[in-house]
């Protein structure tokens, strides 16, 4: 899962941190909250620049919160 710093059909693959790029938070919401998806393997391919596992925990953060906010 990683958001994208280019738009749709620019035919680049430059990952983003969850809800920073040019997908927004809507689509991981829906994907975190479709129960059809729940007990499927997700990848986070976010950047992690300089904190490393802090961005992982960040990302992870905000998806989890997806869930928490629904209940």
């Amino acid at each position: 899962m990683n958001d994208s710093k280019h738009p749709f059909a620019s035919r680049k693959d430059r990952h983003e941190e969850i809800g920073r790029g040019t997908l927004g938070e809507a689509p991981f919401r829906r994907l975190i909250l479709d129960p059809r998806l729940r007990h499927v393997p997700k990848i986070l391919e976010t950047p992690k620049g300089d904190d490393g596992a802090d961005a992982d925990i960040r990302n992870l953060t905000l998806l989890r919160s997806f869930r928490e906010r629904s209940r």
